[in-house]
């Protein structure tokens, strides 16, 4: 199979149980620096590696790349997410489909910015035109817009929203500084630390 733009009538794309998928048109493209792996456009990811004895009976296993792509199982994470197991030399690490479906077809991701699922906020929709990079506050905009307040909404002389304390929660998580978030959401350091550690909108979720 070319992986690029399209798929030929005569492309095996076989899931685990051997089911063809080459009826569907669906456009694919390899995850960048990911040889054997590549990611369609509905958001299933795909592998070429195959596991093969070694020798003979009792010596173990050794992975190659075949000629035949198979459809990946992904893996429901916390938070609602899908991941899927990549391998790297003797490597196995944990990836977001979403963010392997965006990187493949629209490029790394900017420098402040992260995965939105949106109009569908499903967050195992990972089809591409579900997907986009934006901003904490578009994606916090997203999940109003969407219907996803929470108690302890703002009053009058509040600075957020529930969603966007919920997003300055999960970036902390993923290892964003209180500087940074404090100057991201127009907030002060200090309110980010008493956010975060859940001082402040304590009745507010963190997910």
């Amino acid at each position: 199979m070319t992986v690029h733009n399209s798929i030929t009538p005569n492309t095996q794309l076989l899931d685990d149980n051997g089911y063809d998928w080459a009826w569907a048109y669906v456009v694919y493209k390899e995850i960048p620096g990911r040889p054997g792996y590549c990611v369609g456009s509905d958001g299933s990811v795909w592998s070429r590696f195959k596991q093969v004895t070694r020798g003979g009976f009792g010596n173990g296993f050794v992975t190659i790349i075949s000629g035949i792509w198979r459809r990946m199982k992904t893996i429901l994470r916390k938070g609602g997410y899908l991941s899927v197991m990549l391998v790297s030399g003797e490597r196995r690490s944990g990836f977001q489909v979403h963010r392997l479906v965006l990187e493949a077809f629209i490029g790394p991701c900017p420098e402040g910015m992260q995965a939105c699922h949106d109009p569908d906020p499903t967050r195992t929709n990972n089809c591409l035109c579900n997907l986009r990079w934006g901003t904490p506050k578009e994606n916090a905009a997203d999940r109003i817009r969407h219907g996803h307040n929470m108690r302890g909404e703002r009053n009058g002389n509040a600075k957020l929203t529930a969603p966007e304390v919920m997003e300055i929660r999960r970036l902390r998580d993923e290892g964003w500084s209180y500087g940074k978030l404090a100057k991201w959401f127009g907030i002060s350091k200090r309110m980010t630390i008493r956010i975060v550690k859940g001082e402040s909108w304590a009745n507010t979720p963190s997910s």
